[in-house]
């Protein structure tokens, strides 16, 4: 039996603030260092995930793929890791504090 090989990935470490069943989803823009999003969808089954990380990549204009959820799939706060981009690069589309 093999063992799990972790895996780094590099790109930027982002963490978000999402508010599930908003009137719309946005992105808001950072707020004391936390990316805060808005998305329609509940967060059971996990759809506001799912919308979130399809909102994100969208204003980034790179594919989902690229977006790696490492924390907070049941929480408001989340981690992602954006890969191949900096956070600098990530502020610079989607608005910096």
């Amino acid at each position: 039996m093999g063992a799990k090989r972790k895996v780094r990935i590099e790109g930027a470490r982002i963490d978000l603030l999402v508010q599930p069943k908003a009137s719309r989803s946005e992105i808001l823009g950072f707020e004391s260092g936390l990316l805060r999003i808005r998305v329609c969808a509940a967060p059971s089954g996990g759809a506001a995930n799912a919308e979130c990380m399809a909102l994100l990549a969208r204003a980034l204009g790179i594919a989902k793929t690229r977006l790696h959820l490492i924390g907070g799939a049941a929480a408001r706060r989340k981690r992602v890791i954006v890969e191949d981009m900096t956070h600098e690069e990530v502020e610079g589309l989607v608005g910096a504090e």
